[in-house]
């Protein structure tokens, strides 16, 4: 990653297999989407603190186009064979609810 203004070498993403094919910001420029290939086809990064957030698995290779929707609530990426993935985020209270799940089920002996 670059600084525009400055030309200055901010980080370099490392842990992709394959290279990357396609870059994407989300709408409020917080999260770096980087299409790449199969079972690593896009990886997403926060911008901040330059760390790996989370990394969505497809089927196919070279990701060519990836894309977040307006709102920011939905990841899109398509491969070098014309089939189009998308990725929902979830709800507050989807991962409200799977936390407390994690929790609960750590708890029993």
């Amino acid at each position: 990653m670059f600084d525009v203004d400055t030309q200055r070498e901010l980080a370099t993403l490392h842990g992709f297999l394959m290279g990357v094919h396609s870059v994407a910001f989300s709408p409020d420029g917080t999260r770096l989407a980087l299409g790449s290939d199969g079972r690593e086809a896009v990886k997403l990064w926060d911008v901040a603190s330059l760390e790996e957030v989370a990394t969505l698995g497809a089927q196919g290779s070279v990701f060519l186009s990836t894309k977040f929707s307006p709102d920011g609530n939905v990841l899109g990426s398509l491969n070098d064979s014309g089939v189009l993935y998308l990725w929902r985020a979830p709800s507050w209270d989807e991962i409200n609810g799977a936390e407390a799940k994690e929790k609960a089920s750590t708890k029993q002996p």
